[in-house]
């Protein structure tokens, strides 16, 4: 067990003397011990991570000389660089985990300073539970960290059960020409929340390029501020219609020209499979005999690709394409 030579304890050290039944962990306060390294090493262990996850591998693996591993300036994609210390388990041995199942706990120093910090732990792979990776960051920049390694920040799950769907062809709604999708649609959210959902350019998220038969689609500045807003009536318990495109090339007739046509979104959450966050939708355009087949169907999912900037995908029954190109306004 390494000791301070001279007249001085390391904080381990004197935690431990004043409360010896606390036992020693795994990463006591070595801040002395730690080693700082250049920030493409920290970044190697980062991307080892990120890839594994990316790649849904269930193992990645490192085998590294030093335990402790600190840069104060290591660039995540964030307005500066943070300081950040990663902490590693059986020194010159393989060191094993799994990606995906990091978890944040709390810490109060990182290389001689003391203040509001956060790990990203992980447990080794045969350890009988111990955490063996330690990735250490400023409290205010553990969200900065978890993007970098595993993307958007996964949704809560919420589905609004309670949401009467409609078939655009049940008599109640009343329509027999154009537009009867959109007309259940509103009629679906009117008589949940009594809301209506007006058409209004400002609503577009996605808009059509006039080229390649109307089929190239560009999504618009609006779209960040669209998105918080379906999360956040999602999350107020209020279902949103929202308009889609799918590869028709006849001539646009809608406002905007994008849509084709109209759902309501009554939940989102995480897809483990996927590794997405997605927005569940109730299918209108479908017979009144397929409610729970088709029109309420679990699977009715549109994916959300935050990097471009689109939410999109297959209709399970029949694989038609969804790109949300609109997200109305309750009012």
């Amino acid at each position: 067990m390494d000791y301070s030579t001279g007249t001085e304890l390391w904080k381990y050290q004197w935690d431990f003397i004043h409360n010896p039944e606390g036992g020693w962990h795994i990463f006591e306060d070595v801040e002395e011990g730690a080693l700082i390294t250049d920030e493409s090493e920290i970044l190697e262990i980062l991307d080892e991570i990120k890839e594994g996850y990316e790649n849904g591998e269930d193992e990645v693996s490192f085998n590294y000389g030093t335990e402790y591993l600190y840069n104060s300036s290591v660039d995540i994609g964030g307005d500066e660089p943070i300081k950040m210390q990663i902490n590693l388990d059986h020194y010159q041995q393989e060191t094993r985990i799994n990606p995906a199942n990091g978890e944040p706990y709390p810490k109060d120093y990182i290389y001689q300073q003391s203040g509001n910090y956060t790990a990203l732990s992980f447990e080794g792979i045969g350890s009988g539970g111990t955490n063996v990776v330690e990735i250490i960051v400023e409290e205010d920049k553990y969200d900065m960290l978890h993007q970098f390694l595993y993307g958007e920040e996964r949704f809560d799950h919420v589905f609004l059960s309670d949401v009467q769907w409609y078939s655009q062809f049940d008599t109640i709604i009343g329509c027999n020409g154009s537009a009867c999708c959109c007309i259940a649609c509103k009629y679906i959210l009117s008589q949940y929340s009594g809301y209506n959902a007006p058409q209004n350019t400002d609503n577009n998220v996605a808009v059509l390029k006039f080229e390649n038969d109307y089929t190239q689609l560009l999504p618009t500045v609006k779209f960040t501020s669209k998105l918080a807003y379906l999360v956040e009536q999602l999350n107020q318990g209020n279902p949103v219609v929202v308009g889609v495109h799918y590869a028709r090339t006849d001539p646009p007739y809608n406002a905007n020209s994008a849509t084709r046509h109209f759902l309501v979104i009554v939940g989102m959450g995480y897809d483990e499979t996927n590794r997405q966050n997605y927005f569940r939708y109730y299918e209108v355009g479908t017979n009144p005999q397929y409610e729970l087949s088709r029109g309420k169907n679990e699977l009715n999912k549109l994916y959300l690709d935050q990097e471009n900037k689109f939410i999109s995908g297959y209709r399970f029954y029949d694989n038609r394409y969804y790109t949300i190109t609109e997200i109305r306004k309750n009012e």
